[in-house]
């Protein structure tokens, strides 16, 4: 599936593995599934978050994962939807700081 500005392309392989690809054929990133092997994904209509579904003993389950912009972009709409100020512990673990 390729990103809505048609700039990269997103492939889930037969063990689950999510990549990116730029529209050259250049890899850009490779995700690690959360446990279970990703079983779909798509580009969110902005480009800029992946939404990857999995599914476990017949139920299916479904993460974002944010691949573009700034940590500002990240932030504001992260604000849109968080009612409260993130804790210290929360930007660590979301924005995967100290990693």
């Amino acid at each position: 599936m390729f990103s809505p500005d048609g700039a990269r392309l997103l492939t889930v392989a037969a063990d689950g593995e999510t990549r990116v690809w730029s529209s050259e054929g250049l890899l850009q990133m490779v995700l690690e599934s959360a446990g279970y092997p990703e079983t779909f994904a798509q580009f969110t209509r902005d480009g800029k978050s992946l939404r990857l579904i999995h599914t476990r003993d017949n139920e299916a389950a479904y993460r974002t994962v944010w691949i573009g912009g700034s940590v500002e972009e990240l932030t504001a709409t992260a604000r849109k939807r968080l009612p409260r100020q993130m804790t210290d512990e929360e930007k660590r673990r979301y924005y995967l700081l100290d990693r």
